[in-house]
C-alpha cells in the first residue's frame, strides 16, 4: 500500500509525501488504504475487543448497544477484507501501470503442517478469508494435516461428553467417534484444498541424486582382488541400482549432504565418506530410538577402513515363479526371483530399515568386504545353502516339507548375490505352468554359467535361455578349467572371494545332481557323467568326497528348522530319498550305494505271475492268485526294482526256474528278500536281515519262512500298528457333524500312517511276505477246525477280538459329562491288502459322497448321511471279501432308493454268515457279520429309525436267531467304548450306560428284534 500512495511521486522523481493514515478525512487517502483501515477496526472490535472485561463498569443499556456494535463489526469482518483485496487491486492497476486489471495476489505459507498448533486455525482462516483475487500457496505434508485435523475433531467430540458423564459411557461414545472425527477431517481438508488443486512435489529419480553427489564419490578403492571391479566408490552404484536409494530424495536434504560431505571426501577415501552417509541416514531416519541406537553401532572406522558388523545376517527377499514336479522324481523343482535383502538390526524389534538405510548397510559391507583395509564382524550375508532362486522341494510326510536350495558360493558380499539376482530369471519362465525337462536343464546350465562368470570376472555372464539347448560340455568343462586356474594360483594365494568360490565348485555345483534338488533325473545324470568325463581321473575320489561332504552340509543346515522324529536323521534322510529316486545315478556313484531303477523288466514281471499264492479250497472269497498280483495290489511295484539290468535278469531266472520247479510262494519271497537285502545299506541290513529268514525244508523241498509261524509278530511295530491297532494311526479330528441331538455327533479322523523306518522296498517285501503268509497258512488249515463252522447256529460267545474298530470314522455320544467314542466295527483283518483295499473303499466313498447332497425331505439329513456312509461301508465290505477288490457299482448310491440297498446289504451279510467256507479270513469276517455287523443298528450308533428298522428286518427275516450274539457284542463294545473314554467300564456301569443310551430312544427298533431290556442285562454264557 505504501508502494500505490507513493506511485505518483515517483514517477515524478519527488520523495512520497507523508501519509497520514491515522487521518480519515485526508484528501488523498486511497480507496485501498480505506478498505484497509475499516478492515482493522472492525476486526478490532468484533475479533479482539474488550468486551466482556468491561462488562461489570457498564450499565445494562450500554453494554448492550456496545454488544451490538461488536457483534455487526464481527460479522462484517469477512466482507471487509474481501473488499480490502478488491481496493488493492484496483489502486495496483490505476497508480501501476504494469498491474493488469486482472490481477492475482500470491501468498505463499511455507511447511504450513510444522506447527500443530496453529495448522487447524491456518486452515479456518483460508477458508473464512478467501477472495476471487487471492491464492494461498501451502507447502506440507497431507498426512500431517489429516492427523492434525482428526486430533482436533476427537477433541470436539470429547468436551461434548463434559464432565457429568461416567468413565465408561465416555470411553464408548469418545471410541464410536472415531471413524466420524477421520470422516471430518478428509472433508475440512477436502473443502479448503481440492483435491485438483493438490500438487505432489515428486522425489528425485535415484539416477538424479547420484548425479547431484558423483563429483564427492569419485574416489578410488583399495581392493583386495585389484583386476576385479569395482575400482572406485560409484562403480557399486552401477553394479546395483539399489544402492541410489540411500540418497536423501528431495533438494534440500542433497545440498545438506553435499555441505557434510564436503571435507569428509577431500581425503579421498571411500570409507570415511560411507560412513557419514550412514550416520546421516540413521540420524535422520524414520526409525525407532532403540532401532537406531543398534544401527550406530553397525557401521564404523576402524582406523583408515571402514568396520561392519550386523549382528543378525540379512535375508532374502523375493517371489515365487513357478514350482514344477517332473514324474520321474519323488522331489519337485520351483522357481524363484529374488528381488534384495532384507534386515531386522535388533532381535526383539521386528522394524526393518527403510530401503535408504537398507541401500547404504548393503554398500557399506560391499565396502568392508572389498578394501584391504576393510572388515567384516559376524558373517552379514544369508547362508549359502539358502539361495531363493532355485532348488528342489522333498515331503517328509504330510505335515512336514524342506526345501534344498541351490547353493551358491559364501561371498560376504551384496553386490555379488545382486548380480546374480538381476541376470537370474529369464521371461520365458512366465509363459507356462509347466516345465519341460530340457528347459530345466538349460536353467541348470545357465545357474552355474551366472555363478562362474561372478566368481571370476564379478560380471554376469550366461547363455540366451533357449530350450534345446542342453549341451553341457562347454558349460562343465569352463567349470572345471576354473579349477585348474584356481589350483595354480593358490600358491599365490586365495582371497577370500576366490576361497569360496573354489570350495562351491568342489562341494555345491555337481549338488544340482542330487535327487533333492529338484532336477529330472535325466539331466542330473548327464550333469554328473559330465563332470566326471571332464575332470581328471585323479580328482575323482576327492570330488566325490567332498561332495559327499557338502551334501550332509546343506541337509543339515536345512534340516535343523526341522522337527525330526526320534528315528530320522540327515544320514536316514538322505538314504530315504536315494531310495525313493532310484533313476538318480547320485546314489550309487557318489555315495555308493546299490544301483537301482524305476520298474521291474518284463522278465522279471513275468516270473513273479508264475509264482502261485495258495487259497482255502473250500471258499467264496477269492484272492490274488500270483505273487505279481500281490504287488500290484498292494502298490509296492515301483519299489520291486533295481538299476542294474543284469542282476535284475538274474533275479528273473532265477523266479522262473522256480515256477518251473512248483516250488511254493516261500521260495520265491526268500529269493526277494535275500536280493533286495544285499542292495540296502549296511546299516539298514544289520537291522532287518533277521526279519524273514529260512526255517526248514518243507515235505516238497522248497522253503519255509521264519514270518509264517507268527506272521504279525515278526514285523516292525509301526507295521503291526497297521494292522493290530488301526486306530493309532488317527491324527486328529478332521470334521465334527452334529446329529439330531446335542449329545451325539458323526465325527470323521484325519488320518496318517506312520513311517515305518526302513526304506521302502524293504516296507513293502515284508507286507508281501506277511500277507502271503496269512493267505497260504488259511490254505492249509484242516477243516472244519471250528464248531462254529459245522453249525451256523451254534456261535459262541462273541470276543472283542471278533470285530476291529474302523479307524476313519466314529460316533461320539455324551455321557455324564464325557465324549464317549462308539467305534465303526469291522472285520479283523489280519492282512495290508484287505486293510489297504479298506482305506480305498472308504476315501472313494467320502469324495463321491460330498457330490451328493441330502435330499430336502430327510427329517434329519446329518442321519441319513450317517446312515448313507454305512450302509457304502456294508456293501463295501462284503464286496472286498468276496473280490479282493473294491468295485464301484455302490459308490453312487442315491437317498432314493436307501431301502433296496439295505435289503441287499443285509442279504449280502446273512449269506456271509451261513456259508460253508473255511480259512481265518472267513472266520473273521463270519464272526463280524454274526455279531459286529448288527451294532450298525444299535441306538448310540446313531442312524435314523427307520434305517435301522429295514437292516434289523432283513437279517431277522432270513435267519432268526442267527444274530442273537449281537446283544453280547454290543455290551462288550459299550466296555471299550467306555475304556477309551476313561470312565468305569465294569458290569455296572456298561448296563447304566446301554440303558441311558435306550431312554433316549425308547421307540428304537433295536428293542423290538432283541428284545426288552436284551441290552442292559448281562446275558448268560450259554448265549
Amino acid at each position: 500500500m505504501d508502494d500505490l500512495e507513493g506511485a505518483d511521486a515517483r514517477e515524478r522523481g519527488a520523495p512520497p509525501a507523508p501519509i497520514g493514515s491515522w487521518n480519515p478525512k485526508w484528501e488523498a487517502e486511497l480507496p485501498s488504504r480505506k478498505a484497509w483501515r475499516e478492515l482493522l477496526q472492525d476486526a478490532a472490535t468484533g475479533l479482539d475487543g474488550n468486551l466482556a472485561q468491561r462488562k461489570r463498569e457498564l450499565d445494562p443499556e450500554s453494554y448492550a448497544v456496545e454488544l451490538g456494535h461488536a457483534e455487526r463489526a464481527r460479522l462484517s469482518v469477512q466482507d471487509r477484507w474481501r473488499e480490502f483485496v478488491t481496493r488493492v487491486a484496483e489502486d495496483a492497476h490505476q497508480r501501476l501501470h504494469r498491474i493488469k486489471a486482472e490481477v492475482r495476489f500470491l501468498l505463499p505459507i511455507d511447511d504450513a503442517d510444522m506447527n500443530p498448533h496453529r495448522c487447524v486455525e491456518l486452515l479456518d482462516l483460508m477458508r473464512s478469508f478467501w477472495h476471487p483475487r487471492l491464492v494461498f500457496l501451502l507447502t506440507g505434508e497431507t498426512d500431517l494435516f489429516i492427523k492434525t485435523l482428526h486430533l482436533h475433531h476427537q477433541g470436539q467430540f470429547q468436551e461434548l461428553l463434559g464432565e457429568s458423564g461416567r468413565a465408561s459411557r465416555a470411553s464408548s461414545r469418545l471410541l464410536d467417534s472415531q471413524p466420524k472425527a477421520q470422516k471430518l477431517a478428509w472433508a475440512t481438508y477436502d473443502k479448503v484444498i481440492p483435491r485438483n488443486q493438490r500438487f505432489s512435489l515428486p522425489r528425485l529419480p535415484p539416477q538424479e541424486r547420484l548425479l547431484r553427489l558423483k563429483e564427492l564419490l569419485d574416489v578410488p578403492i583399495q581392493r583386495v582382488d585389484e583386476a576385479l571391479p569395482p575400482a572406485k566408490l560409484t562403480d557399486y552404484f552401477d553394479f546395483n541400482p539399489f544402492l541410489q536409494q540411500g540418497f536423501p530424495p528431495y533438494l534440500r536434504q542433497l545440498q545438506d549432504l553435499r555441505q557434510q560431505l564436503g571435507s569428509t571426501a577431500s581425503d579421498g577415501r571411500a570409507g570415511p565418506i560411507v560412513c557419514q552417509l550412514w550416520q546421516s541416514a540413521i540420524s535422520h531416519g524414520n526409525i525407532t530410538s532403540d532401532v537406531r541406537e543398534a544401527l550406530q553401532r553397525v557401521v564404523q572406522l576402524r582406523g583408515l577402513g571402514l568396520h561392519v558388523d550386523v549382528r543378525n545376517p540379512l535375508t532374502w527377499k523375493g517371489n515365487p515363479v513357478g514350482q514344477y514336479q517332473f514324474t520321474s522324481s519323488a522331489t519337485g523343482l520351483y522357481i524363484a526371483a529374488a528381488t534384495g535383502f532384507e534386515y531386522s538390526p535388533t532381535e526383539q524389534s521386528q522394524q526393518v530399515p527403510d530401503d535408504d538405510i537398507l541401500a547404504l548397510l548393503l554398500l557399506a559391507l560391499d565396502l568392508a568386504g572389498d578394501e584391504k583395509d576393510g572388515s567384516l564382524g559376524t558373517w552379514p550375508m544369508p547362508s549359502p545353502w539358502e539361495n531363493p532362486l532355485a532348488g528342489g522341494t522333498y515331503s517328509l510326510d504330510g505335515d512336514r516339507s524342506v526345501l534344498f536350495p541351490w547353493p551358491l558360493p559364501a561371498w560376504a558380499t551384496p553386490s555379488d548375490y545382486h548380480s546374480i539376482m538381476r541376470a537370474w530369471v529369464h521371461p520365458e519362465l512366465h509363459k507356462s505352468a509347466s516345465l519341460p525337462s530340457k528347459t530345466a536343464s538349460v536353467l541348470a546350465q545357465r545357474f552355474l554359467e551366472l555363478v562362474r562368470s561372478i566368481g571370476l570376472e564379478r560380471t554376469p555372464r550366461a547363455p540366451i535361455l533357449q530350450e534345446g539347448d542342453d549341451s553341457w560340455r562347454q558349460t562343465l568343462g569352463r567349470l572345471v578349467e576354473s579349477i585348474d586356474a584356481l589350483a595354480k594360483q593358490r600358491k599365490a594365494g586365495l582371497s577370500s572371494r576366490q576361497e569360496a568360490f573354489e570350495a562351491w565348485l568342489w562341494e555345491g555345483a555337481l549338488l544340482l545332481a542330487t535327487p533333492e534338488s529338484g532336477l529330472p533325473a535325466d539331466t542330473a545324470n548327464e550333469l554328473l557323467s559330465t563332470w566326471f568325463s571332464l575332470l581328471e581321473r585323479k580328482r575323482h575320489p576327492r570330488m566325490k568326497k567332498r561332495l559327499k561332504q557338502g551334501r550332509r552340509m546343506r541337509a543339515a543346515a536345512l534340516l535343523s528348522d526341522v522337527e525330526l522324529h526320534s528315528n530320522e536323521s540327515v544320514e536316514s534322510i538322505l538314504e530315504r530319498i536315494d531310495l525313493q529316486s532310484p533313476e538318480f545315478e547320485w546314489a550309487y556313484l557318489i555315495e555308493g550305494r546299490p544301483p537301482s531303477i524305476v520298474e521291474m523288466t518284463p522278465e522279471l514281471r513275468v516270473a513273479l505271475q508264475r509264482i502261485p499264492v495258495r487259497h482255502p479250497r473250500k471258499s467264496s472269497a477269492q484272492g490274488p492268485e500270483t505273487l505279481a498280483r500281490y504287488i500290484e495290489a498292494l502298490g509296492i511295484q515301483p519299489h520291486i526294482a533295481t538299476r542294474s539290468k543284469p542282476r535284475m535278469d538274474d533275479l528273473a531266472d532265477t523266479l522262473t526256474h522256480l515256477a518251473s520247479s512248483q516250488a511254493t510262494s516261500s521260495a520265491a519271497l526268500d529269493e526277494l528278500w535275500s536280493f533286495f537285502i544285499s542292495n540296502t545299506s549296511k546299516a539298514d541290513r544289520k537291522k532287518v536281515q533277521s526279519w524273514l529268514a529260512p526255517s526248514g525244508l518243507e515235505p516238497t523241498g522248497s522253503l519255509s519262512l521264519q514270518l509264517r509261524t507268527e506272521p504279525t509278530n515278526k514285523l516292525p511295530p509301526e507295521l503291526k500298528q497297521r494292522i493290530t491297532e488301526p486306530t493309532a494311526l488317527r491324527t486328529g479330528v478332521g470334521m465334527d457333524v452334529l446329529l439330531e441331538h446335542i449329545d451325539s455327533k458323526l465325527r470323521i479322523h484325519t488320518m496318517r500312517a506312520p513311517a515305518a523306518g526302513v526304506p521302502a522296498v524293504i516296507q513293502g517285501l515284508l507286507q508281501l511276505a506277511h500277507d502271503v503268509t496269512v493267505d497260504e497258512l488259511d490254505a492249509k488249515r484242516s477243516e472244519p477246525a471250528r464248531p462254529e463252522e459245522e453249525n451256523p447256529y451254534s456261535a459262541p460267545k462273541p470276543e472283542e477280538t471278533w470285530a476291529a474298530p474302523f479307524p476313519h470314522t466314529s460316533t461320539v455320544v455324551l455321557y455324564r459329562g464325557r465324549e464317549v467314542p462308539i467305534d465303526w466295527p469291522v472285520p479283523a483283518w489280519t492282512t495290508f491288502l484287505d486293510w489297504k483295499l479298506m482305506t480305498d473303499l472308504w476315501e472313494t466313498s467320502r469324495q463321491n459322497f460330498r457330490r451328493e447332497p441330502s435330499p430336502e425331505e430327510d427329517p434329519d439329513p446329518n442321519r441319513a448321511t450317517l446312515a448313507l456312509l454305512v450302509l457304502r461301508l456294508l456293501s463295501g465290505i462284503n464286496d472286498l471279501f468276496r473280490h479282493r477288490n473294491v468295485s464301484g457299482s455302490f459308490f453312487m448310491v442315491e437317498h432314493s432308493d436307501r431301502n433296496v440297498r439295505w435289503t441287499n446289504a443285509a442279504s449280502s451279510t446273512m449269506e456271509i454268515s451261513i456259508d460253508h467256507s473255511t480259512g481265518n479270513r472267513w472266520l473273521a469276517m463270519r464272526r463280524w457279520a454274526q455279531a459286529a455287523a448288527p451294532l450298525f443298528a444299535t441306538p448310540e450308533l446313531g442312524m435314523p429309525v427307520t434305517d435301522a428298522a429295514t437292516f434289523l428286518r432283513v437279517l431277522d427275516d432270513s435267519l432268526p436267531g442267527t444274530f442273537r450274539s449281537a446283544v453280547a457284542m454290543r455290551r462288550i463294545w459299550a466296555r471299550r467304548s467306555l475304556r477309551l473314554a476313561g470312565l468305569d467300564y465294569d458290569e455296572e456301569a456298561i448296563t447304566q450306560f446301554l440303558k441311558e443310551m435306550d431312554n433316549k430312544n425308547p421307540d428304537h427298533p433295536w428293542h423290538e428284534y432283541f428284545g426288552t431290556g436284551t441290552s442292559t442285562t448281562r446275558p448268560p454264557d450259554s448265549e
